[in-house]
């Protein structure tokens, strides 16, 4: 391994001036705004309108929504590097 301890450390250029993401903690956050959202349009999705009948096609489409918020987060897994660590 390398180890590298700096108080400044620029990757690819000394112009560098991009901030790294602390990958654990982005992908906490956002499978946490996922989560949320999943569950709002999940609740959307069963609303009915004023005569007592669901509204579609708006159900349906929060309704897959919702699904597609499943597989982003589970993909959001994938997205870390198993090598590259940082503090």
């Amino acid at each position: 391994p390398i180890v590298l301890e700096s108080p400044d450390i620029q990757l690819g250029s000394s112009l560098a001036t991009e901030s790294a993401i602390l990958g654990d903690t982005l992908v906490n956050l956002l499978q946490g705004i996922a989560a949320d959202l999943k569950s709002a349009l999940l609740v959307a999705s069963g609303q009915l309108g004023n005569n007592g009948v669901p509204l579609e096609p708006l159900g349906s489409a929060f309704r897959t929504a919702a699904d597609a918020l499943t597989v982003y987060s589970n993909q959001l897994e994938k997205t870390k590097s198993n090598i590259v660590k940082i503090e």
